[in-house]
């Protein structure tokens, strides 16, 4: 037999083999696809020199093999800031002192997130921090969240402390703290519902490290195949209203709340915490575009082995 002759030969079996397993590969696809498979705030909470000064986070939607998954990155940026009152230059600096020793020291913060989360990430000063599992949990509209736990201490050279008089002030430059994570969103009922823990800080009773007037800006982003139901705080006991944007068009949510501030009374408030409930547009399910896309890569690829050379 020649060489092209042996070829030819392997060619048409390669063939035949292929023709006999496409539908194969095509069914263990849609079996996998079709068939169901097995608020949250950096909260201080050994120190009260440290105050938010905005909460910027993004909710990125997306389908995936099971439903849908919300890719979650928050950026908070906080300031140390500590004040000491005397009548004379001793006792102010002694007080001082303290605060500074307080600054300097080791801080811990926490931060609750879904069940499943994956791909936890933290960084402070540019840097990744390490994390680990803290003994709490944080309750919510959809069952308990888990907490995770960093430590990290501020650098000396970003300390400063100033005094006029009486009053003595231990300042930091402000820094930056980033979070990310993913999770998948619970479906019940044909509503998928997403829950951003906002109001995590009350369950700790660490209500003041917000600093006065703060604001949280929260822009979510929803595939075009959902339809948007609700979006809310589950609590709300606040002056000012949170200014909610749904663009059906876009199918993207924007929010802007005032976290922190008090009324006449001088009592403290707090928001609860943010959800948007979403179905599937007449019904369409997130797994077929999925599966779409699967089954055009592998009959892609089979037309290619199959193509005559």
């Amino acid at each position: 037999m020649r060489f092209s002759e042996i070829i030819e030969s392997e060619r048409k079996v390669n063939k035949s083999t292929i023709v006999v397993l496409l539908p194969l590969l095509l069914c263990a696809v849609l079996f996998v696809l079709l068939v169901p498979s097995a608020r949250s705030d950096v909260i201080p909470v050994n120190t009260n020199l440290l105050y938010l000064q905005s909460e910027n986070v993004t909710i990125d939607v997306s389908p995936n093999n099971s439903g849908y998954i919300a890719e979650v990155k928050g950026v908070y940026p906080f300031q140390l800031s500590g004040y000491a009152y005397a009548e004379n230059a001793a006792d102010l600096e002694n007080l001082l002192e303290n605060l500074r020793e307080n600054a300097r020291s080791e801080m811990t913060m926490m931060f609750p997130v879904p069940p499943n989360s994956e791909n936890i990430l933290v960084k402070i000063f540019g840097e990744n921090i390490e994390w680990e599992w803290a003994d709490d949990e944080y309750s919510t509209e959809l069952g308990n969240f888990p907490i995770f736990k960093w430590t990290f201490r501020i650098p000396e050279n970003m300390i400063a402390t100033t005094i006029s008089e009486t009053v003595g002030r231990v300042t930091s430059d402000i820094f930056i703290v980033v979070v990310e994570y993913t999770h998948p969103i619970p479906l019940e009922n044909g509503r998928y519902t997403l829950l951003y823990a906002l109001g995590a800080a009350g369950h700790l009773g660490t209500y003041n490290y917000v600093a006065y007037g703060a604001p949280a800006y929260i822009e979510t982003k929803l595939p075009k195949e959902v339809e948007i139901v609700k979006a809310k705080l589950t609590k709300f006991d606040n002056l000012y209203p949170p200014e909610f944007n749904i663009d059906k068009e876009n199918n993207m949510v924007t929010m802007m709340i005032c976290l922190n501030g008090y009324n006449m009374g001088y009592t403290l408030y707090r928001t609860g915490d943010y959800v948007i409930e979403f179905i599937m547009a007449e019904g369409v399910s997130p797994l077929v575009y999925v599966g779409t896309a699967i089954i055009i890569v592998v009959i892609i690829a089979a037309v290619l082995i199959l193509k005559p050379s």
